[in-house]
């Protein structure tokens, strides 16, 4: 669900079972995953990513995620499930799997905010939870509410840390959201 224009991305809600997110096409070029998003050369606000399941995995490069290019806001995520597992890269290691909420490098709009509740978060060899910003908006906050949390090991090549983060990439001017950890 995303704007590539003047208007407003709409809303993605996706409530179901089971959801499984894996790998990318066989050339890398698109990661398979559920995306609201405010793209490139468009002045609209991203709409919102919401998922309610019992089980969600993200793995081998696919991810969730609401982001924001240019101008307009970033939408908020909002995930609800018993079970969530986010585990590994790509192949060739260039993308990590996770749930991100991200203003991009060129954008001046602010990201959305990451709110999970589960009753177990897994993010294994490199695969990340991250609410940042890389341009001169704010990042969002983070908060997560889990009975049980697991943060295991790197990425394969060591470049990226299993791991949950609200940060102000080196490329940003924008503040960093907060992160919020209820355990």
């Amino acid at each position: 669900a995303s704007t590539f224009g003047k208007g407003k991305g709409g809303n993605l809600t996706i409530d179901a079972v089971d959801i499984q997110l894996i790998g990318t096409t066989k050339d890398n070029r698109f990661v398979s995953g559920l995306f609201a998003s405010a793209q490139p050369n468009s002045t609209g606000d991203a709409g919102n990513l919401t998922i309610t399941t019992n089980s969600l995995l993200v793995k081998d490069g696919a991810q969730v995620l609401a982001s924001n290019f240019e101008e307009g806001k970033g939408g908020n995520l909002t995930i609800d499930a018993v079970d969530i597992q986010l585990i590994g890269t790509t192949k060739d290691g260039q993308i990590i799997s996770g749930l991100l909420a991200s203003s991009e490098a060129n954008s001046t709009g602010d990201a959305g905010n990451l709110t999970i509740t589960t009753n177990s978060l897994l993010a294994k060899d490199g695969a990340q939870v991250s609410a940042s910003t890389f341009g001169k908006g704010k990042g969002g906050n983070l908060n997560i509410d889990a009975v049980d949390i697991q943060l295991i090991g790197t990425s394969k090549d060591n470049r990226f840390v299993s791991g949950l983060f609200a940060s102000a990439q080196p490329t940003s001017t924008g503040n960093a959201g907060n992160l919020k950890v209820d355990t």
